[in-house]
């Protein structure tokens, strides 16, 4: 076409002078150049998701660079493979990036496998809702095991956007979470307001379905912000999108929308080549729908060069051919053309039965709408007939959701208390560990006391002991000593006694004078050198008089009779008692007689033997 478009030209110059030639040139050339620009342009609009997966296929298939720098790659290859449909290969690759990770220390890049598996199974129809949750307590345990504040904030930033979608009772405290860790990121990060307009693409979208719309415009107002942080133009394109889709939803103001459809129209407009080819599908069908809410000439010729620029631009992607679909099921409806409308209607249908089960009910509205304004009442009964099967299947596929969804939360339930129980049980057997422990300290601590004081004790009491054994030998050696000394002046009293005696004795034979004798005999009864006997006797055996005086009870002893006894016990015989006591021998025998009597003697045994045989310890 080019190549004809040139030959013409070229003829319709060739009869002008020479003069004018190098001016024609320039201008053909000129006219050449801004066509080649434009043919690029569109090549690279096609051909820029292509671009980005050859880009992704070279780090991924490089032998230089590091395995583990592959994997962050990889995942996001997986996922472009799998918007354009090609399952396989986008399993494999994750797979291949599944296997890299568990090789490595850090469980960062897990984190990232983990959530693209998430991302590609919420495409999969009916959504199996166990598997998802099963995979988020992964995601859970990936972040606890990495300090790397990207890959945490990236986890609980995909978490909240899972838990958004299926749980409708959802609080967001994940999005909450990736907010706090990304807000800690240096402002050199690149991630940083790609993973902040994330989370706020998410807050925005859940606050808009429940229709609060306070919060609803203050995430948008950060979605916007961060995207223009982030100068992607496709994170900028979203947020006019969000901002458009606001405003539809919001009090009716003509002129905010004109406004709104303006500024995105201008922004695709000038960064087409830019934008991926879903996004700027997706922005043309948000002004094609805002065109059919507010109809107005003016949009329709903005609308017209942006649907020939989708249909070159739709490539092999599912999801931008579904667009183009719905787009052009539009332009039809819009011209009436209803037979064309009817047909791309039914295409959709087809393919929402694959790729969107849950759209399907949504699909034979419009088909009951377009039959129903082309007159065909039949058709539109039946296309309501399919729209209501399909309505029902898709809610009992939600109350499936629902139910999956309320058994894993009862799991969790279950298994938070199972923990918080044994925690319960490990925090009481720890204060019973250190109950025991305290107490084993306290009763060795005092064990060991008392060991030591008893040690410390019988020490003492040896030393006692030998200080009492030393004394007592002192004491002993004492007594010993004093009894030798007192035993010998009971010997000398003895003698003293005995040589008076005797002296008296010789006195009374050769005197013939009865006054004298009769003195001598009075000085004899009253002499008290035998109470000094019995005196000196009773120190050094105090027990034996006591023993004695036992026996005689209640009666008491003379002191004659003592010292008969003393006599005795000293071993005298009777003709030494006789000698010493100055009696007649049968003097002695009749005083032992009664003594024996007194001391109450059995008759088979002598007053010597029983009196020889105390021993101190009778007493």
């Amino acid at each position: 076409m080019f190549l004809k478009k040139t030959n013409y030209i070229c003829s319709r110059f060739v009869v002008l002078d020479n003069n004018n030639i190098y001016e024609i040139m320039y201008k053909l050339i000129f006219i050449c150049l801004l066509f080649t620009a434009g043919v690029l342009m569109e090549i690279f609009a096609q051909n820029g998701e292509q671009i980005a997966m050859d880009s992704l296929s070279r780090i991924v298939n490089s032998p230089k660079i590091e395995q583990r720098e592959k994997i962050k790659p990889m995942v996001e290859l997986s996922l472009v493979f799998a918007d354009e449909g090609d399952s396989l290969k986008a399993k494999e690759l994750l797979n291949q990036a599944r296997t890299l990770a568990r090789k490595q220390k850090d469980s960062k890049y897990m984190v990232y496998v983990l959530n693209s598996e998430l991302k590609n199974i919420l495409d999969i129809y009916p959504r199996n809702i166990t598997k998802i949750y099963k995979i988020i307590d992964s995601v859970y345990v990936a972040i606890s095991k990495t300090a790397d504040l990207e890959a945490q904030a990236s986890g609980y930033d995909c978490i909240g956007y899972m838990k958004s979608i299926t749980d409708l009772k959802y609080n967001f405290d994940d999005c909450f979470t990736a907010i706090s860790l990304t807000e800690k990121l240096p402002e050199s990060s690149p991630e940083k307001y790609v993973l902040l307009f994330n989370v706020y693409k998410t807050l925005f979208a859940e606050n808009m379905r429940k229709g609060k719309t306070a919060n609803t415009e203050k995430y948008l107002n950060e979605m916007y912000r961060t995207a223009e942080k982030t100068g992607n133009e496709n994170n900028i394109c979203l947020a006019i999108n969000a901002k458009m889709y606001f405003t539809i939803h919001s009090p009716k103001d003509e002129k905010q929308i004109t406004q709104n459809f303006e500024s995105l129209e201008r922004y695709i407009s000038q960064n087409k080549t830019r934008l991926s080819s879903l996004n700027y599908l997706n922005s043309v069908t948000m002004l094609w729908v805002l065109y059919l809410t507010y109809p107005n000439i003016h949009y329709k010729e903005l609308l017209k060069p942006h649907i020939e620029h989708c249909k070159k631009i739709s490539g092999n992607n599912p999801k931008t051919k579904r667009m183009l679909l719905v787009l052009n099921f539009y332009d039809a409806y819009e011209r009436k053309d209803y037979a064309k409308a009817i047909e791309l209607c039914k295409e959709q249908v087809q393919i929402d039965k694959i790729a969107n089960p849950n759209l399907v009910s949504n699909r034979y509205q419009d088909l009951f709408i377009v039959y129903t304004e082309a007159g065909q009442y039949q058709q539109a009964s039946e296309a309501m007939a399919e729209s209501m099967k399909y309505y029902k299947q898709s809610m009992n596929e939600q109350v499936e959701e629902q139910r999956q969804l309320a058994e894993v939360k009862f799991e969790t339930e279950k298994k938070e208390n199972a923990l918080k129980l044994a925690q319960i049980r490990i925090v009481f057997l720890l204060v019973v560990a250190v109950l025991v422990i305290c107490f084993l300290i306290v009763y060795f601590t005092k064990r060991h006391a008392r060991i030591k004081l008893q040690k410390e004790n019988a020490e003492q009491q040896r030393a006692n002991a030998e200080l009492q054994k030393e004394n007592a030998e002192q004491q002993a050696k004492l007594m010993k000593y004093e009894k030798e000394l007192t035993q010998k002046k009971l010997v000398a009293s003895n003698m003293q006694i005995m040589k008076k005696n005797k002296t008296l004795e010789q006195i009374t034979e050769k005197t013939n004078d009865r006054e004298i004798k009769k003195l001598i005999k009075t000085d004899r009864a009253s002499d008290k050198t035998y109470a000094d006997y019995n005196r000196v006797f009773g120190e050094i055996h105090p027990e034996f008089f006591e023993f004695l005086q036992k026996r005689a009870a209640p009666k008491r002893l003379t002191t004659l009779e003592l010292r008969y006894c003393a006599y005795i016990y000293m071993r005298k015989s009777n003709q030494e008692l006789s000698e010493e006591l100055n009696v007649s021998y049968n003097t002695v025998l009749s005083h032992k007689g009664t003594l024996k009597k007194r001391l109450k003697v059995d008759r088979k045994m002598s007053l010597d033997d029983f009196i020889q045989s105390f021993h101190p310890s009778q007493t």
